[in-house]
C-alpha cells in the first residue's frame, strides 16, 4: 500500500479511536448515554467500510456484529472498536496491500457495472468506451504493482503516459499471451467506439468484453 494512503487511513482510524477513548468509552461502559454508543457505531462502521472495502473480512465481521439486533448498542460499540483496532494493527504491520487491491477492484467494478447498465439500455458505444477506459486504468495500476514504468520519456525529458497497448505488451510477462491477445481485442473495440467506428463491433462483443475485463481484474488485482 502506498505510504500516503496508509498514513491517510491510519489518521482516520486514530481520529475514531480518540473520540471513543476521550468522549465515549466511559459513558458507554457505564451505560449512561445510548447516543454515545450509537455515535461510535456509526463512526466505526463508516470507517471500516471506507478503509477496508465491502469484501474484506473486517467488513464481514462488522456486518455480523450489527446483525445481532438484540444486543444493546453499548455492547456493539466496543466490538466495532475492536475491529477498528485490528485494522490499525494490520496497517501498521504493512499486511494490507489487499486493502488497496480491494479498493481498486471495487472502483473498477463500479465502472464496469455502469458499462453493463448502458449496454442493457442498448448504448453499446458508451459502454465500450467506459469498459475500455477501466481496463486501461487497471493496466496502469498493474504496471505500478509489478514495478513496470507506465511512462515514456520524450526528447524534452518529459514523462508521457504509455499507451495501453504498450503496457499490455510489457505486462504480458505477468499474465501470459492468451490474456494479452484478449486485451488487444478489447482495446480495439474501445478505440473503435472512441473514434466513431460503431459498425466494427456488436453489442454481443461489448457484452463479452465487459465480462472478460471483470474476470481479468479479479484474476489479476492491482
Amino acid at each position: 500500500m502506498e505510504e500516503k494512503l496508509q498514513e491517510y487511513f491510519l489518521q482516520q482510524i486514530e481520529d475514531v479511536l480518540n473520540v471513543y477513548k476521550s468522549e465515549s468509552e466511559e459513558k458507554i461502559r457505564t451505560n449512561k448515554d445510548i447516543s454515545e454508543a450509537q455515535k461510535i457505531i456509526t463512526l466505526s462502521r463508516a470507517l471500516i467500510e471506507r478503509v477496508s472495502g465491502t469484501s474484506s473480512p473486517y467488513y464481514k465481521q462488522t456486518k455480523e456484529i450489527l446483525s445481532k439486533t438484540k444486543i444493546h448498542p453499548a455492547k456493539i460499540a466496543p466490538q466495532l472498536i475492536g475491529v477498528v483496532k485490528s485494522i490499525k494493527h494490520d496497517l501498521e504491520a504493512n499486511y494490507l496491500q489487499m486493502f488497496e487491491e480491494e479498493i481498486h477492484n471495487e472502483v473498477f467494478g463500479d465502472f464496469l457495472g455502469m458499462a453493463k447498465h448502458l449496454l442493457d439500455q442498448h448504448f453499446k458505444d458508451a459502454a465500450a468506451v467506459i469498459a475500455g477506459s477501466s481496463l486501461e486504468s487497471h493496466l496502469r495500476q498493474l504496471c505500478k504493482k509489478y514495478e513496470i514504468d507506465s511512462f515514456n520519456v520524450n526528447e524534452k525529458e518529459r514523462k508521457i503516459p504509455k499507451k495501453a497497448s504498450q503496457m499490455n505488451e510489457e505486462l504480458s510477462k505477468v499474465y501470459g499471451k492468451t490474456d494479452q491477445k484478449g486485451i488487444i481485442f478489447w482495446l480495439d473495440i474501445r478505440n473503435y467506439a472512441a473514434h466513431g467506428y460503431y459498425d466494427k463491433y456488436t453489442e454481443d462483443q461489448v457484452k463479452s468484453m465487459i465480462i472478460g475485463i471483470l474476470d481479468f481484474i479479479r484474476r489479476y488485482p492491482a
